[in-house]
């Protein structure tokens, strides 16, 4: 700009030779540096930055850019780790280890009150057995985009088990509420295994327990 600018430089160090001296110094030392004009036209240093050159820096790199890059890219691989080790990789709903530590977060740490759903599919195995594995596949990944829509944040739904699915949903703001939410899931799922063509059509039991009616911690509310 007209009163601030950054400068890039470099200059190169090599120690004299020594008589005895295994080892001579020798390399370049990069500097970034602000500076803007104070009032009186003076150029004034706001920042200096020194490094020297590594293994993937690139040339005319004065600043480490290459090595933020790969810091970034890093993080973003522990992000994406981190996420796939909390989700089912079936419905992309999250495991049974992530759903409960989230819950008994929200329980102890967050003091959220709220509603616990244990959902069980009853007789899926029958839907495999009549129409194929890829078939209950497609049903039970329905199931969890279902769920996944039903359970506003900071509540959560999982699958725990293999058609079984737990639900948190937190401010619950009355039983009878619930109670019409939940039958229109059950109707949709219902709806998904019209539209599939399935002869066998899974009902399901629904546990529920509410905090602190029935319990303060996750143990409790699952029995």
């Amino acid at each position: 700009t007209e009163n601030s600018c950054v400068v890039y430089g470099e200059f190169k160090a090599r120690e004299k030779d020594t008589d005895g001296k295994e080892v001579i110094i020798d390399m370049d030392t990069r500097i970034t540096a602000g500076l803007h004009k104070d009032d009186s036209g003076r150029l004034v240093i706001d920042s200096l930055h020194q490094s020297v050159p590594y293994i993937y820096q690139q040339k005319g790199e004065y600043y480490p850019k290459t090595i933020a890059d790969q810091a970034a890219a890093a993080l973003e691989r522990t992000a994406i780790l981190e996420r796939t080790i909390q989700l089912d990789s079936l419905t992309g709903l999250y495991n049974r280890k992530y759903t409960e530590m989230h819950i008994t977060r929200l329980l102890t740490n967050d003091h959220e009150s709220g509603l616990m759903f244990v959902i069980d599919m009853d007789d899926f195995k029958k839907v495999n057995d009549t129409h194929g594995h890829l078939k209950g596949d497609e049903l039970l990944k329905e199931v969890g985009a279902a769920l996944m829509d039903f359970v506003p944040p900071p509540g959560i739904a999982g699958r725990i088990g293999g058609d079984e699915f737990l639900l948190f949903m937190s401010h619950v703001p009355d039983v009878k509420t619930v109670e019409t939410r939940m039958s229109m899931v059950l109707e949709s799922i219902q709806d998904m295994c019209l539209e599939q063509g399935m002869v066998i059509h899974p009902s399901c039991s629904i546990g529920a327990a509410f905090q602190p009616l029935h319990g303060n911690d996750f143990d409790t509310l699952f029995r």
